[in-house]
């Protein structure tokens, strides 16, 4: 009797232990999804090397992250063992095994990319061996689930495997509590330093430096800076939207090109490099044009060569030049990251709008242009 009364409470357990790992799951997913979209860099805890890992090739299957397919795989065996706990999990036996296969999957994908990470690059990214973690123990639950439901049930034993109205509250609000986790995490680093706020250490850090990168009338009353990776999707959109405004108000505004180049892209500070190199012969917009126009981050060098030759450079002789580290536009990128890191900045691109007699303000790019149609800005545009 106590073999029949403990075998569905432990393949309930189980169950439940699946869920909560699998809401765990979609946490970390979560937030390595999120780190993609809005192009953030996490905190790394102890490892640091989260993103040298999370912008290897390893990281994209199809084009898309690993962790789209990370989130996917976790929320479905989420559901797999909600489904499960509300029919019984004897008559989902099924679905127990449909998990186990789920899981292991998984299992094997996770412990290729930690391969790859610790074996091959020799970086660590806690994230991702929190991920790995968390994949292992769901396939060791699922195999122990699938083996406690082997076998022929009673009735008891079926009912007993059924989850009560206690039960399914507990489970959305372990679904709650990973989105909450998930917004908690992101939307600081998101948030920052707001959609449009006032600038309070910008007399602390040269905005324009002597040498910039400027495009429009050098003598226009309204400077838009922008802090821009050349790699980042979004930033290479933005180029073409800013050119076309600048265009629009000729004369009456600047746009000021400065480099930020995020660790999860390897291939923005090489291209910030050749951009500055290419500013050497007047051909910094021409460059940077032709790399907009991919709309995605490159992933390979020739993909960043490509675009300098376009814009008319001597590849060749850009190589040997740029072979040496005290080469000059080394410097300048420099000074632009340490600007960006002066400033707070935590996302691409960030803009700051300059004006006389209007408090300077920084502003993401989702809001830098209805800031700039507020009144105060138009009367400087129209020149009113």
């Amino acid at each position: 009797m106590a073999k029949s009364y403990n075998q569905p409470v432990k393949a309930v357990l189980y169950n439940r232990v699946i869920l909560a790992l699998s809401f765990a799951g979609i946490f970390v997913a979560g937030v390595l999804s999120a780190e993609k979209l809005f192009n953030i860099q996490l905190p790394c805890g102890t490892g640091g090397d989260c993103a040298a890992v999370s912008s290897h090739s390893s990281a994209y299957w199809g084009g898309l992250p690993v962790a789209f397919y990370g989130l996917a795989g976790y929320s479905v065996l989420a559901l797999l063992a909600l489904i499960r706990g509300l029919n019984g999990l004897w008559e989902s036996k099924g679905l127990a095994q449909l998990g186990l296969v789920f899981s292991g999957i998984g299992f094997a994908a996770s412990a290729y990319l930690q391969y790859i990470a610790l074996g091959v690059l020799g970086k660590r990214c806690d994230w991702c061996l929190a991920s790995a973690a968390l994949m292992t123990l769901i396939f060791f639950f699922s195999w122990l689930l699938v083996s406690e439901l082997s076998g022929q049930p009673s009735e008891g034993e079926i009912e007993q495997t059924r989850w009560r109205r206690a039960d399914q509250l507990l489970a959305i609000g372990g679904f709650a509590a990973a989105l909450l986790s998930i917004t908690s995490t992101v939307y600081p680093m998101v948030s920052r330093p707001g959609g449009v706020s006032e600038l309070t250490v910008g007399e602390q850090v040269e905005l324009v430096p002597e040498g910039a990168n400027i495009y429009g009338d050098k003598n226009a009353p309204l400077t838009l800076v922008e802090f821009a990776d050349l790699s980042c999707p979004t930033c290479q959109r933005m180029f073409s939207v800013v050119k076309e405004f600048v265009d629009k108000y000729p004369g009456r505004v600047r746009s000021v090109y400065r480099h930020f180049p995020l660790p999860s892209f390897p291939l923005s500070e090489p291209a910030a490099a050749i951009a500055e190199y290419a500013a050497d012969d007047g051909k910094f917009f021409a460059y940077v044009g032709a790399l907009s126009q991919a709309g995605e981050a490159p992933r390979e060098v020739e993909q960043i060569l490509a675009p300098a030759r376009a814009a008319g450079l001597n590849v060749d002789e850009m190589r040997k030049a740029l072979a040496d580290s005290s080469h000059p536009v080394y410097k300048r990128v420099e000074r632009d990251k340490k600007a960006a890191a002066q400033l707070g900045l935590q996302t691409t691109p960030t803009f700051i709008v300059i004006a006389d007699g209007i408090p300077t303000r920084v502003s993401r790019s989702d809001k830098i242009f209805e800031l700039l149609q507020s009144p105060e800005y138009m009367k400087i545009l129209e020149n009113r």
